[in-house]
């Protein structure tokens, strides 16, 4: 999985596709770490 580092930096879909795919295989994710996640969108 290639690293992202902000919503403009990559294709939507490219970006949707890797974050859902996070979002599934981390699911125990910190508040901090989920709001930095949501930051980049």
């Amino acid at each position: 999985m290639r690293k992202y580092k902000t919503y403009n930096d990559i294709g939507d879909l490219e970006f949707l596709q890797c974050y859902r795919q996070m979002l599934s295989q981390m699911n125990s994710l910190s508040e901090n770490e989920r709001s930095m996640l949501y930051a980049c969108r």
